[in-house]
C-alpha cells in the first residue's frame, strides 16, 4: 500500500531537473549548488544518451514506428499502478526518447 501511494504521488516532472527547479522556485538564485552542478552532468549525460540512441534510431520516424517502444511507453504511462502523471503515452522523436532516457538514468 505504501509503495502504491508513493508511486501515485510521483510525477514525471519531478525527474526533469529543469522542471523540478522551476517547481521549487530556485532557478533565479545566484548560486544553487545542486542545480548548477547537476545541470553540467545532465547535459553531458543527455549528449551521451542521444549519441547512443542514434546507433539504433537514425530518425524520428524510426522511433515512431518502433512498436515495442510505443507499447512500452503506453504501458508505463497508463497501466502500472493506474498510470503515471506526466509520462508520455507515446514517444514521437529521438529527442523525446533521449530526454526520457536521460531522466530515467538521472
Amino acid at each position: 500500500a505504501a509503495l502504491r501511494h508513493a508511486y501515485q504521488a510521483w510525477s514525471y516532472e519531478k525527474m526533469d531537473l529543469e522542471k523540478e527547479i522551476r517547481m521549487r522556485g530556485v532557478q533565479n538564485l545566484p548560486y544553487h549548488p545542486y542545480y548548477h552542478d547537476s545541470q553540467k552532468y545532465i547535459n553531458i549525460l543527455h549528449q551521451y544518451v542521444e549519441e547512443y540512441l542514434k546507433l539504433y534510431y537514425c530518425c524520428d520516424s524510426q522511433v515512431q514506428e518502433d512498436q515495442a517502444l510505443q507499447s512500452w511507453a503506453g504501458y508505463i504511462a497508463n497501466d502500472i499502478f493506474g498510470g503515471q502523471k506526466g509520462l508520455p503515452e507515446s514517444i514521437n522523436s529521438l529527442s523525446e526518447l533521449a530526454d526520457y532516457v536521460t531522466n530515467q538514468v538521472w
